[in-house]
């Protein structure tokens, strides 16, 4: 039998870190978005004014599962759990030594459910994680009759061992535009790839991709993700953390001096993910956005990356370069009482008009 402890005081995420990192190193499945340092920079900036409620796992003295969850109460007064990172997260997920996955699952079941009482609401698990399946299963035994709400699409392209293996792949028209902005852009402008930045840099850099991301999303008369200095700030606490880390991907591409496009994204284990990146209008009609996405590709390719993570979302450029898509869903589970299956079916509500709202979104863009 494993023991179980919760972690509820404020301060738990901070100082978990060893064990929340050895749990992850035993977990082949666990994605860049479990590990500790991505959810200590969430908690810091976004988490206060709620409770964590971590879960750790260990057989004797060996960690070997975590659920990284925090509480957080509803105007309905209903106690809600969800992961940590939700939001800013592509992925969520509970993470487990393989051996101990099953048992891990099944104890956070019963605890969150009977014996706790919880309202769950687990967003962004992969259809292909490990851990859907089970966590379905333990949720339904323990009375919650969980809904399995299809939430996003995230696109991932397993790479081939060299750049040409990967144009081969590629339709005939993407195959000769990939080549010929490349070789235009080359051939008529002065071209630079600025890399990571050093630390005393990268305020900085990520200024110059805040920039470059919002102009894009102003042409179309947009707010754009930066928009609050809010979420500006967040996301420069995690280019800083993980810089430091060295699993930081911050690129730019200079034309003639100017700043004109930024991939912003990370390296860990055997991928690298794209999670977010930015072009000035002014650079359109020279593709850019496409220049340094190849480059990106070709990047990773020669780090001996085996996947590029193209991440949440169903812009149509991601399936010309080949990524196939798989759906995260959004799992729900509450005790069986009639209040608690009412503001279930709100949540359930609410999943489906942001799913409208997306949809809308890309069909103007």
């Amino acid at each position: 039998m494993l023991d179980c402890q919760l972690y509820t005081e404020q301060n738990a995420v901070d100082w978990l870190g060893r064990e929340w990192g050895e749990v992850v190193e035993a977990d082949p499945e666990a994605t860049f978005f479990q590990q500790w340092r991505w959810n200590q920079v969430w908690w810091q900036r976004y988490g206060r004014r709620n409770r964590p409620l971590i879960a750790l796992f260990r057989d004797g003295a060996t960690p070997v599962g975590l659920a990284p969850l925090y509480i957080s109460r509803a105007p309905t007064g209903h106690k809600i759990a969800r992961f940590l990172g939700t939001g800013p997260s592509d992925y969520g997920d509970i993470i487990a030594h393989p051996d101990y996955r099953e048992e891990v699952i099944g104890d956070l079941g019963r605890l969150l459910l009977r014996e706790l009482g919880l309202v769950l609401d687990l967003q962004q698990l992969r259809e292909d994680s490990p851990t859907l399946v089970p966590l379905e299963r333990a949720l339904g035994l323990e009375g919650g009759s969980p809904r399995k709400l299809v939430q996003e699409r995230a696109f991932t392209l397993d790479l081939p061992a060299d750049w040409d293996a990967m144009l081969a792949r590629l339709g005939t028209k993407t195959r000769y535009n990939v080549k010929y902005y490349r070789r235009r852009l080359h051939r008529d402008h002065r071209v630079e790839l600025v890399e990571n930045p050093v630390p005393q840099e990268i305020d900085q850099a990520m200024g110059v991709f805040f920039d470059l991301h919002q102009r894009r999303w102003r042409k179309r008369f947009l707010p754009g993700l930066f928009l609050f200095s809010g979420y500006r700030r967040y996301h420069l606490d995690v280019a800083r953390s993980f810089l430091d880390a060295g699993q930081l991907l911050l690129c730019r591409l200079r034309i003639d001096g100017r700043e004109a496009a930024a991939f912003y994204g990370f390296r860990y284990r055997e991928a690298d993910y794209f999670y977010l990146g930015g072009f000035d209008p002014d650079f359109a009609h020279l593709s850019v956005g496409t220049v340094l996405v190849g480059e990106m590709i070709s990047r990773a390719i020669g780090a001996g990356s085996r996947r590029f993570e193209f991440l949440r979302g169903e812009e149509a450029y991601k399936s010309r370069w080949k990524a196939s898509g798989k759906v995260n869903y959004r799992l729900l589970a509450a005790p069986g009482s009639v209040r608690s299956s009412f503001y279930l079916a709100l949540m359930a509500k609410e999943n489906t008009m942001v799913l409208k709202a997306k949809s809308r979104l890309r069909g103007g863009l």
